[in-house]
């Protein structure tokens, strides 16, 4: 079996044999109790982290989506954000985030992320926030938690701007206790030993956008949560139109997606994967994460059964994550890493980063080896490559350390299907075959180049 970032990794073969079950179950497909028991076992996990303030002890609203982009229009569009008002994103992150911006009206302000870091700090927010700034969508980047997320959250709040909390990739994700902590250092940790995530700290946001989309901690091939403890949110929860339901031939796609891509990974080598990649792909059959209905769409109860399926197993997934990222931060060379121990055993480790000077050299020398890393996130400020810049408002050249990380950047894979002999195979791997960035960014109409 081949070992991917992608490509359905995430399923178990108890996720195989749900998604075969609700194949034959089509009555299950459209609506059901899982819906509704996703929506109680998200917010008994959100709810309880609620501000301690008066008279908020049930003011905690969630509503379902098909995909996560449509929670943060939806979360937007909820606060009257529109035309001419500011949106504070990072840059390098994906379309998805930065879509429901545009189709408000509104202007993405990208803020840059800290040389060789995943995340921005509060500095540099600051430095992006006008009179015309209305919310900050704070993400989480491969599931490693802001190192100033509290104090970004406060500096927001007390400055009357609302924070969306971007959780897609950070699910799960649980800062500890820091006091024992041997590498602690001012400069690169957070700024006080007991500072927790915005989770299971005071300091709560005003919204939280989960994503169960392909390839994230929960996969269940598509779906988004909107959490918001907003009294707005909360009226118009019960006013605004009545989601659109997702056709049954959707469906059908999406609960062959764990079976086929199962199948793929299993009979790559042998050539046979390959060909029924190619006719999948060929067909329509595998359904991207970036595809999404022009109207909002409520979630299927197949796929919240899906979701809640591996719900239930999250902290067993965690762990697991974070004991192949401890690995390969154990056996990586120090020069060739992104994050420290804390960002792991702090995070959720969707997938483990590290920065290499020969990205392309070095992804075709790991396929000799079974692992076919060749899926970046991300590859661009504004994620995939192929985005067109002056589309998403984005200035080539504004934000030089996410433009730089973008091409250098390597994802190595956490998920379930990647055991701890395999993990240390590929960490032994990378120090073998990579070598040092010796390479400048040069720009020429519009496009940046390493040279």
């Amino acid at each position: 079996m081949i070992i991917t970032n992608s490509l359905g990794s995430n399923y178990s073969s108890a996720d195989l044999t749900l998604a075969i079950k609700l194949l034959f179950q089509p009555w299950k497909w459209l609506k059901g109790k899982e819906t509704s028991l996703l929506e109680q076992t998200l917010l008994a996990k959100f709810v309880k982290f609620r501000p301690a303030e008066a008279g908020r002890n049930n003011d905690v609203s969630i509503r379902l989506f098909l995909k996560g982009r449509q929670a943060i229009y939806e979360a937007l569009k909820i606060l009257k954000i529109g035309q001419g008002d500011e949106v504070i994103v990072q840059a390098f992150t994906c379309v998805a985030v930065v879509q429901p911006i545009l189709d408000l009206g509104a202007i993405p302000i990208y803020v840059d992320v800290g040389p060789k870091n995943l995340n921005p700090s509060l500095a540099q927010i600051k430095k992006s926030v006008s009179p015309k700034t209305k919310a900050l969508i704070l993400q989480h980047t491969l599931g490693y938690l802001n190192r100033e997320n509290d104090q970004i959250v406060n500096w927001c709040r007390n400055h009357k701007i609302i924070v969306i909390q971007d959780l897609a990739h950070a699910l799960g994700a649980e800062a500890r206790w820091l006091d024992d902590y041997d590498g602690y250092d001012d400069n690169n940790l957070l700024h006080h030993p007991n500072t927790l995530n915005t989770l299971n700290h005071p300091i709560c946001p005003d919204a939280i956008i989960l994503s169960f989309s392909q390839d994230k901690v929960i996969d269940g091939v598509s779906g988004g949560a909107l959490i918001s403890s907003l009294k707005s949110h909360r009226q118009s929860f019960q006013s605004i139109n009545q989601l659109i339901n997702w056709s049954k031939i959707n469906i059908t796609k999406s609960l062959f997606y764990p079976l086929l891509t199962s199948t793929i990974r299993q009979t790559y080598n042998i050539g046979l994967g390959k060909i029924i990649h190619f006719v999948g792909k060929e067909l329509d059959l595998l359904p991207s994460s970036l595809d999404a209905p022009d109207k909002l769409t409520s979630l299927p109860n197949a796929l919240a059964a899906l979701i809640l399926n591996q719900l239930s197993k999250l902290e067993k997934i965690i762990v697991h994550r974070r004991n192949i990222a401890l690995i390969y931060d154990h056996v990586i060379y120090k020069r060739l890493k992104l994050i420290i121990a804390l960002d792991i055993k702090n995070g959720s480790n969707l997938r483990y980063p590290v920065w290499v000077g020969n990205r392309d050299e070095l992804e075709k020398k790991l396929t000799k080896h079974g692992f076919y890393l060749m899926d970046h996130w991300y590859d661009a400020p504004v994620s995939p490559k192929w985005v067109d810049n002056s589309r998403v408002k984005y200035r080539l050249g504004s934000c030089r350390n996410a433009e730089n990380l973008s091409l250098h950047i390597l994802n190595l894979p956490t998920h379930i299907n990647i055991d701890q002999n395999k993990a240390k195979i590929l960490a032994e791997l990378i120090n073998k075959y990579s070598k040092r960035t010796n390479y400048i960014i040069k720009y020429h109409k519009g496009l940046a180049f390493l040279q």
